[in-house]
């Protein structure tokens, strides 16, 4: 009976048709049953807000074979049967869930070594105003490369791993650029989002302004404090770990790894500074600062004149592998 059952299911799960293009469906998403690519398809129009013109006059077939050739067709037929919009805007999955992941060798590391920042990647006298996007990109690189350093962070699901830096890219990137004393000189970074003499008095250059006078403030609030190598990499693995972000499979050891980092940093700041106990506090309450900063503003200064129109994320993926 069990075995009638199971194949009867299984036959029937292989019958399904996507809704969209009539392709086999792969299961149900957003709410229907359709194939891979109609589903990857429809994700990546809610997402970016992507908007499709027809030439045709909206009367384009789609199939199997015709699908591609009018996106603007593709897009209401999902609608017509009925792909959810919120379920894309409410899913939580990393792009890098999509590359499978290798197999690195554990670290013969201990936890307190694994939080040292790596320190070989950048000389200071070379981050001059010419080559601030360049450095920021190498700043955004050895901020992945420093978290897949962690041995406990290699433990994590792969996809957790990925969430996290998705997640707080922006904020580890804020602190790089921090310790690391990146040149901001408002009038190219202005330039370089997109600010011209005719829309300098827009509400959009005003927003950018001051984003970038933000940015400004939180790196000179650390400088003033003094932060050290240990205290940074221990405040990067605060902002890292963070077992409230949706979609993570184990927030559970997340959430362990981030107390932790707290500890240890209380035990360094206790050993190092015994006399100023305010020291601890005063750095927990700089964190909050960095998500002033919007991490696509962060993206449209510093990256959008070295990496075009690719998503960030996309860009976040190649890292995470080639770390």
């Amino acid at each position: 009976m069990y075995f009638v059952e199971k194949s009867y299911s299984s036959s029937k799960k292989l019958d399904a048709l996507c809704l969209v293009c009539g392709d086999k469906a792969s299961g149900k998403h957003y709410g229907v049953q359709s194939c891979d690519g109609c589903r990857g398809f429809f994700k990546r129009s809610i997402r970016r807000s992507l908007d499709y013109v027809c030439k045709e006059n909206g009367n384009c077939t789609v199939d199997v074979a015709r699908r591609n050739q009018c996106q603007a067709c593709r897009f209401r037929k999902c609608l017509e049967v009925k792909m959810n919009k919120d379920a894309v805007q409410h899913e939580r999955a990393p792009r890098c869930y999509q590359y499978k992941r290798d197999s690195p060798e554990q670290l013969h590391l201990d936890e307190k070594a694994a939080y040292t920042p790596l320190t070989d990647y950048i000389d200071r006298s070379s981050s001059t105003t010419e080559n601030v996007f360049e450095t920021a990109a190498r700043l955004l690189f050895m901020s992945v490369k420093w978290a897949r350093n962690i041995p406990s962070f290699l433990q994590l699901p792969f996809r957790d791993q990925a969430i996290l830096l998705e997640e707080s890219w922006s904020e580890l990137f804020i602190l790089s650029a921090s310790q690391w004393s990146l040149p901001l000189d408002p009038a190219t970074l202005l330039v370089a989002s997109g600010v011209t003499a005719e829309n300098a008095n827009s509400e959009k250059s005003a927003y950018i302004s001051s984003q970038i006078r933000g940015f400004q403030d939180i790196i000179n609030r650390y400088n003033s404090l003094r932060v050290d190598a240990t205290e940074y990499a221990c405040l990067k693995a605060l902002v890292l770990f963070k077992s409230e972000t949706r979609g993570l499979r184990d927030p559970i050891q997340t959430d362990t790894l981030q107390d932790q980092a707290q500890l240890m940093m209380h035990e360094y700041i206790f050993s190092h500074h015994p006399g100023n106990k305010a020291r601890f506090g005063k750095l927990l309450l700089l964190l909050p600062a960095l998500r002033t900063i919007n991490a696509r503003t962060i993206e449209d200064i510093f990256f959008r004149r070295t990496i075009g129109s690719i998503p960030i994320e996309r860009l976040l993926c190649d890292m995470f592998k080639s770390s």
